[in-house]
């Protein structure tokens, strides 16, 4: 993604004359300010809730598959942030 921005940015300042790369340059620096401001932050809710549930799939997957290391792996990383691991997983 960054080697495509660059080749853009340097397409349009050598081809296509240096107003077209300011205002590649500005589109960019307005598209980059337009996703943070609507996406949720890193350290929200919804991304913790995510991870969490990331987690507990695979847990459970784990347990299906007999893989005891790797299951008890995940229930250590979910005890870390204070979660139990439901018994219906086990």
């Amino acid at each position: 993604m960054y080697a495509l921005t660059i080749y853009f940015l340097g397409y349009c300042f050598y081809s296509l004359r240096w107003k077209y790369g300011i205002a590649f340059l500005f589109g960019l620096f307005v598209c980059a300010a337009l996703i943070k401001v609507f996406l949720p932050k890193s350290e929200s809710n919804h991304f913790y809730n995510i991870i969490i549930r990331s987690l507990m799939n695979r847990y459970a997957d784990y347990e299906k598959t007999g893989d005891s290391v790797r299951a008890s792996d995940i229930e250590y990383i979910l005890n870390r942030f204070d979660i139990e691991v439901p018994e219906n997983f086990k």
